[in-house]
């Protein structure tokens, strides 16, 4: 093949011990077979110019007849479209005016019927979905960008309605809980006011028998009131009379305590007299031993530390 000139032999046992790089040998053998024939038909009379032969010069190619191929499709399908148009419009040079307006509809519905006719099956599915949104919005003249702005508004008014639902159904489980709850309140205060029917009459009758008996003690608690106030009629002090009063007690304070400093040293002596005085004549006896002992050792001291004179 001319695109596999010049390469080295070397390369051969690769290719053919190899099945990927056979693959892909076989792959660019046939794209730039189509390369090769139509760079040919675009040269029908005379050699094509030399161009380097490598991987990025066949992708161009290769862009560039899709490229092409693509053009002349559109081309003859417009050409389709105006042989159609004017093979439908007929003309005739005695049509009378009040024929052109039937005539111009007769040729845009035949222009638009050309036009589905040849749409591809997602067009059509487009042009549909558009003819029906317009409907739905009520657009005579329908563009991308007004269906667009249409179909924002539909989303915002469907997402408000959607908050607005959720908030009442919200509002609503809450005045249901309340309601519940509202009805456990009554239903315990109605049970309540009927447990106090009766804790008030039986209050009511044990206060009655309180008033009663309370009523009979009036008579007894007059008698009283009336005593005490002859008795403190009778009783009239002065403040002369309450600071004696008061230094006396301050004096009985003072002697209960010179009496407690005494009889602390009798603390630990018995109750009973005999025992206590016998108990007190064995203390005098030892004090006795002890003061006698004192005195000889002092005595001893004294002998000891004095002086022995010689004769």
């Amino acid at each position: 093949m001319a695109h596999l000139r010049g390469r080295p032999e070397a390369d051969a046992p690769d290719s053919m011990f190899s099945p990927s790089i056979a693959r892909i040998a076989a792959t660019e053998a046939r794209d730039w077979s189509v390369v090769d024939s139509w760079v040919a038909l675009q040269f029908p009379s005379r050699q094509p110019p030399p161009f380097e032969r490598n991987a990025d010069t066949l992708k161009a190619l290769l862009d560039l007849i899709a490229f092409n191929d693509k053009t002349s499709e559109e081309a003859r399908l417009f050409a389709r479209v105006d042989r159609d148009f004017f093979s439908q419009m007929s003309p005739s040079a005695d049509l009378e005016d009040t024929e052109g307006p039937a005539t111009v509809a007769a040729i845009k519905n035949a222009i638009l019927d050309i036009v589905q006719q040849e749409l591809p099956k997602e067009g059509r599915v487009a042009l549909h979905s558009m003819s029906s949104m317009a409907v739905s919005a009520r657009v005579s003249l329908p563009e991308p960008e007004c269906l667009a702005a249409v179909i924002l508004d539909i989303q915002s008014a469907i997402f408000e309605t959607e908050q607005m639902t959720s908030r009442t159904e919200a509002l609503h489980r809450h005045i249901h809980s309340e309601i519940v709850h509202t009805n456990y309140v009554l239903s315990m205060i109605q049970h309540g006011v009927h447990n106090l029917r009766e804790l008030f009459g039986k209050r009511n009758v044990e206060l009655q028998r309180i008033v009663q008996s309370m009523t009979a003690q009036v008579p007894e608690f007059e008698r009283r009131n009336a005593s005490l106030k002859s008795s403190t009629a009778s009783l009239v002090f002065t403040v002369h009379d309450i600071l004696q009063e008061e230094q006396g007690y301050l004096a009985l304070v003072e002697n209960r305590k010179d009496l407690e400093k005494r009889i602390s040293v009798f603390r630990g002596l018995p109750s009973d007299p005999d025992l206590a005085r016998t108990e007190l004549n064995a203390y005098r006896r030892e004090l006795q031993r002890m003061t006698s002992r004192r005195d000889a050792a002092f005595q001893g001291l004294v002998e000891r530390e004095t002086p022995v004179k010689r004769r």
